[in-house]
């Protein structure tokens, strides 16, 4: 494709003229290099691949049309080639979105836009003080998650900062073993039955976004959804926890042991046993028997702290006396 700035420069008319605005006096394609005090025809003009370009011999100014122009501009040849390719097209102030004053004039926003609430889910700090609330909404082509995050002035839609807070965090804080699942409504309903657990924000691939730092030195059970994006769920949280210090005591269950079908989760191990009518207290005893079912992970983890500590000198090497022990025990 041909543009303004080849056409320019493949003709020799253009650069002839720019070399006379600087007062280069043309003979053929010879001329006095006008940069320099030049008493002969030091200078000329000539095309190589098609794009005309003039050269002193003497002083050894040269280029094409675009570097004569900077040249008598004093500028640069990029300020000319901006200067063909026009001003910048206007482009608007990006406008920050809508605050919201309360939950209740978030709520009315979301059921006008984005349709009926299914459910809400707040993230709060330890104290309990909110940093974002994710809505659940029912459209017409399914199911679609609305965070809007706290500010001074009010709710705000999109979520918070990163790293973002984990789901029932003042609960988390206080237990010594945890349940992570995946999904709000997941957490929901094993604290339904006394179980504290979490959960990260932002879906299965987002573990990374959230602080996992308060699990550290906890007893930590993974309950993964039975499909693969659950598997690596819980893969990345795994991972994230073995870095922490000290390393969390991690184990994981295996939703397929527990006869759940291809993309069910914990909800659905508990719903099945509503189907059945079992009592609370027999869904709370079968969930702690689904929980005892949960495989220690291997302590490759808790091997790589301890060789951090060493590095750090928080462990020491004991000073034996193997030389003593040698000379009382040679007669032997």
């Amino acid at each position: 494709m041909t543009t303004d700035k080849d056409i320019l420069r493949r003709d020799r008319a253009a650069l002839v003229e720019a070399l006379g605005q600087a007062g280069a006096v043309f003979r053929g394609n010879a001329c006095r290099c006008p940069f320099h005090e030049d008493q002969h025809a030091s200078a000329g003009v000539y095309v190589k691949d098609g794009v005309w370009r003039f050269k002193c011999q003497a002083c050894g100014e040269g280029g094409d049309v675009f570097d004569i122009q900077a040249r008598l501009n004093k500028g640069t040849t990029a300020d000319e080639l901006k200067k063909l390719a026009g001003p910048k097209p206007h482009t608007p102030p990006r406008q920050s979105p809508p605050t919201y004053a309360s939950l209740d004039a978030v709520r009315a926003y979301l059921t006008a836009k984005a349709g009926p609430i299914e459910s809400e889910h707040p993230y709060t700090s330890t104290d309990g003080n909110m940093v974002q609330i994710v809505f659940r909404c029912k459209t017409t082509e399914g199911k679609t998650f609305r965070p809007f995050h706290l500010t001074d002035k009010g709710y705000v839609l999109g979520a918070a900062s990163k790293p973002w807070p984990l789901y029932g965090l003042p609960a988390v804080v206080k237990a010594e073993t945890i349940i992570v699942c995946e999904g709000e409504k997941c957490s929901n309903v094993l604290t339904r039955y006394g179980f504290t657990a979490t959960t990260s924000a932002g879906g299965a691939k987002n573990a990374k976004n959230s602080d996992w730092r308060l699990l550290a030195g906890k007893a930590v059970i993974l309950w993964p959804d039975n499909d693969a994006e659950g598997r690596r769920y819980v893969a990345d949280v795994e991972s994230i926890l073995q870095e922490l210090h000290p390393a969390p005591r991690i184990s994981v269950i295996d939703p397929a042991a527990l006869d759940l079908a291809e993309r069910e989760d914990c909800a659905d191990f508990v719903n099945q046993l509503r189907v059945l009518n079992k009592t609370d207290a027999e869904i709370t005893a079968a969930i702690d028997d689904a929980l005892k079912t949960a495989k220690t992970l291997s302590i490759a983890g808790e091997v790589r702290q301890r060789i951090a500590d060493i590095v750090a000198g928080r462990y020491a090497a004991i000073s034996w006396p193997w030389s003593l022990v040698h000379s009382l025990t040679h007669a032997l």
